[in-house]
């Protein structure tokens, strides 16, 4: 059980972080950091499906991790700068990749798991984007800091998305009351879901956002590190509880 939600846990990583270097201008940052944010793409997608095993439509996730090498390939020996065009296709492949995973039937029941898992896919991919990023100013000094602060804004818009639509979904369920289900999941399971991974990071990422305004992106790199940390453990145990309890975490 817990093999399986570290292995979709590694998929929605690899699948999330992609859309996010369309928002970088090839030149102004760099061939390196797309062949870095790639690079990771393609190992976290790769140990995510081994360690899925027999994960249902596999087929559509290999295709993908081979779609992400070529572009690796072809980004080793290239200067174009309309790159980042490249990974919004191979984020919408990877997309389909996450619908076509497990077995599920077309509905609202459908629906649900993968808006859940397609939000979790982007905030965890905006989380690791963003500290990166945050840390390429020490190799990049003159990089534009503009790129920081439209990342930190969109991590903490994603995380205050996440933890309503989690939340919504919460209240929606037709049994049992919170008390059963908190008792059911364990104080310290549910804490971790929703104090480490929703609130804390909420509070500091507000405060990262306001350290990339003024241009300190030392202090907003340290806080990324945290809220990274932070929004990874939170997923990780809301894909557990996912398992555990059959509702939407």
């Amino acid at each position: 059980m817990l093999t399986h939600a570290l292995s979709i846990f590694f998929m929605k990583l690899s699948v999330g972080v992609l859309p996010w270097l369309s928002m970088v201008r090839f030149q102004d940052i760099g061939k390196s950091f797309f062949c870095l944010l790639l690079f990771l793409s393609l190992f976290l997608g790769s140990l995510g499906f081994v360690l899925g095993g027999t994960l249902v439509h596999g087929w559509f996730f290999v295709s993908f991790i081979f779609l992400g090498l070529v572009f690796y390939l072809f980004i080793g020996r290239s200067e174009w700068e309309r790159i980042p065009i490249f990974f919004l296709i191979l984020f919408i492949w990877g997309s389909l990749a996450l619908i076509f995973m497990e077995d599920g039937k077309i509905g609202s029941a459908f629906f649900s798991q993968f808006l859940n898992e397609w939000m979790s896919s982007l905030l965890m991919g905006s989380a690791l984007f963003s500290m990166i990023l945050g840390h390429w100013y020490l190799i990049r000094p003159r990089l534009s800091f503009h790129y920081l602060i439209r990342a930190c804004l969109i991590f903490l818009t994603l995380t205050i998305f996440r933890m309503m639509e989690v939340v919504g979904m919460l209240f929606l369920r037709k049994t049992g009351s919170w008390m059963d289900l908190l008792n059911g999941a364990g104080d310290i399971f549910f804490l971790t879901r929703f104090l480490w991974g929703g609130v804390l990071p909420i509070f500091f990422l507000v405060f990262a956002y306001r350290c990339s305004k003024i241009h300190s992106n030392r202090s907003t790199t340290g806080i990324l590190y945290f809220t990274t940390a932070s929004i990874f453990m939170g997923e990780l145990m809301a894909g557990y509880l996912s398992e555990v309890s059959g509702l939407l975490f």
